[in-house]
């Protein structure tokens, strides 16, 4: 009773502030320590690591069709980056492929991020003509987070189905990789990502710039995740849905 009645009073007072041109917002506290706090978006970070090297390598988890909410499509497609993109519904994998038909320097692959190769059940949405008809966006393996979207499927609990997909772990996804250093790594898969970058061994794998999807991690999960990355050397930034990590190569005047 008490947490809710905050929780209310704390949006109340969100919203009177930014009627007035103030922000209120929540950050991981381990951001509030000097040099953490990364004050670019992907935009800006990408564009300053493309100043120290042009052709970027990067692999994105969770590429879904390539086009819908995805930040890296116009990167890709403007600057020819090579890659590795992981989809692990055949349905939304083939409309992948058709997204990067003309783009043979990508590696396109049909399987989930795991923690072993193998198989593993997804949830998914079982989708009609009055489905909203980006609902395949939502899959993953954790089933509460599939039926945490209400708002864009109020049936949504009616709708959940269970289908086993292929998945890979860092190591083959290393092997994919070859000889190529990871630059960026993409991670959107729908409240698996806390687990995802907790698989990380950062002995062998680096990338200068890290974007994930934290809308769905509680509090404690985004402060774990930002004193994992502060810890290797990254500076942070956080929005309400994505955070964003970064480790400069050099600076120009990098702030």
């Amino acid at each position: 009773m008490i947490t809710s009645l905050a929780k209310r009073t704390l949006r109340t007072a969100e919203r009177r502030l930014n009627k007035v041109g103030y922000q209120l917002r929540w950050l991981p506290p381990s951001f509030q320590k000097p040099n953490a706090q990364l004050q670019m978006n992907l935009e800006y970070v990408v564009a300053h690591f493309m100043l120290f090297k042009p052709t970027v390598f990067f692999v994105q988890i969770g590429a879904n069709d390539g086009r819908a909410n995805d930040p890296l499509n116009r990167f890709v497609m403007r600057f020819n980056w090579h890659g590795i993109l992981l989809e692990p519904l055949p349905e939304v994998f083939d409309a992948l492929k058709q997204t990067y038909a003309r783009q043979p320097h990508l590696h396109l692959l049909n399987a989930a991020l795991a923690d072993k190769d193998g198989s593993q059940t997804i949830y998914t949405v079982r989708m009609d003509e009055s489905t909203f008809k980006k609902a395949h966006q939502f899959s993953s393996f954790r089933k509460d987070a599939v039926l945490s979207q209400t708002n864009w499927i109020p049936d949504v609990a009616q709708r959940i189905e269970e289908r086993p997909v292929r998945c890979v772990c860092f190591d083959t996804l290393l092997q994919y990789a070859g000889q190529n250093e990871i630059d960026l790594l993409q991670i959107d898969a729908e409240g698996y990502d806390y687990t995802i970058l907790k698989m990380i061994d950062f002995s062998r794998l680096k990338p200068a710039i890290i974007n994930y999807e934290c809308g769905l991690m509680d509090k404690d999960q985004r402060e774990e995740i930002a004193v994992l990355l502060i810890k290797q050397g990254y500076k942070m930034s956080q929005g309400d849905m994505d955070g964003l990590a970064y480790r400069p190569p050099g600076t120009f005047d990098f702030h």
